[in-house]
């Protein structure tokens, strides 16, 4: 197996799958309100902003396990949440 395959197989479970870390991400949060995800305590990040910060820097390592060259944002994957519904 490709080292690239295994750390893709690697993140996928993390994400959603059987993780060697023990419960996957989707696993923790499900059991999570929508309102709960989305609530800041100032200055923090909301949970959603930090769920989506963790699946944006995945994503930016998988292109560059494959080769891809890529540039973190200068908000570093960390952007508003607009919409908080149940859908979102």
């Amino acid at each position: 197996m490709k080292e690239t395959t295994r750390i893709a197989e690697l993140f996928e479970k993390i994400y959603d799958g059987d993780s060697w870390i023990g419960e996957s991400l989707v696993g923790v949060l499900e059991n999570i309100s929508t309102e709960t995800a989305a609530k800041k305590i100032n200055p923090w990040h909301s949970i959603w902003d930090i769920v989506n910060h963790i699946i944006s820097w995945s994503e930016n390592v998988l292109q560059r396990v494959q080769g891809n060259t890529t540039t973190a944002p200068s908000d570093n994957y960390f952007t508003t949440v607009n919409n908080q519904s149940e859908t979102a």
